[in-house]
């Protein structure tokens, strides 16, 4: 059963500081800049399965291949790589 998150701020009960909460998240206009972003849907050759994070053969090492191969810099979540940049970093 969920219960009411401990320690994360108040509660939004208003569209208001729902806007506002996103608002605050937001860059000035002199920093905004059109980009584009690619989703790949990735498969194992071996049955189609789709692949782990970790191992050989999952996402985690596939992401670190291409930085190598390409030297594009990897976006970090922690010490995980979840994407891959090039160009103006974000």
């Amino acid at each position: 059963m969920a219960g009411t998150p401990s320690g994360l701020g108040d509660v939004i009960t208003d569209t208001r500081q729902l806007v506002a909460y996103l608002d605050s998240g937001s860059k000035p206009e002199d920093q905004w800049s059109i980009g584009t972003e690619h989703e790949k849907f990735v498969f194992l050759r071996d049955g189609l399965a789709a692949p782990g994070y970790d191992g050989p053969n999952g996402i985690r090492a596939l992401l670190e291949g291409l930085a190598a191969e390409y030297g594009w810099t990897p976006v970090l979540e922690g010490d995980h790589p979840i994407a891959l940049t090039r160009g103006k970093a974000r």
